[in-house]
């Protein structure tokens, strides 16, 4: 028997589409005077740390929030994990809206948390798709999470 000789790597998908997300977005908001802090740490309570992966601002306020993730869910398993961290998000930056991004065809859709006046939405990137519907699908989420940072100021959420 012979020896073969090869050379293999790994590749962090969640890592990967995160990044690729972040760019897109940072492209996008940009272009509208948008600032995007990527993992930007924010504080939900005095000891515990959060790092949304999207908080884009404007003149130093944080005005809108998103999460990537690259997971496959089944029809019926609905990411409450996932809408439960977002929600987090949004109460600590007193927003009325956060975004996730997954790496999934699938129909937009929002889950209203109607105690709290916040907006959940979730967004999917058909990576199976061709590479112009991924980008184009991208940039579709990229706008969303700016038409949620343009939102008035008086809809921000009021803690007590």
């Amino acid at each position: 028997m012979g020896s073969v000789a090869a050379i293999s790597f790994t590749v962090d998908m969640n890592k990967l589409f995160e990044r690729f997300v972040e760019r897109i977005v940072d492209e996008e908001a940009g272009l509208q005077g948008w600032e995007l802090q990527a993992r930007g740490k924010r504080r939900l309570t005095a000891s515990v740390l959060m790092q949304p992966d999207l908080i884009l601002r404007r003149g130093g306020v944080d005005c809108a929030v998103g999460d990537v993730k690259y997971k496959r869910l089944a029809a019926a398993d609905w990411p409450h994990a996932d809408l439960y961290q977002l929600l987090a998000y949004c109460v600590a930056l007193r927003l009325s809206r956060g975004l996730l991004v997954y790496a999934e065809a699938g129909k937009p859709r929002r889950e209203t948390v109607a105690e709290a006046g916040i907006a959940l939405d979730v967004i999917g990137v058909d990576l199976a798709a061709p590479p112009r519907v991924v980008l184009s699908e991208t940039r579709q989420a990229a706008g969303h999470l700016i038409r949620h940072a343009q939102e008035p100021a008086g809809k921000r959420l009021r803690v007590a």
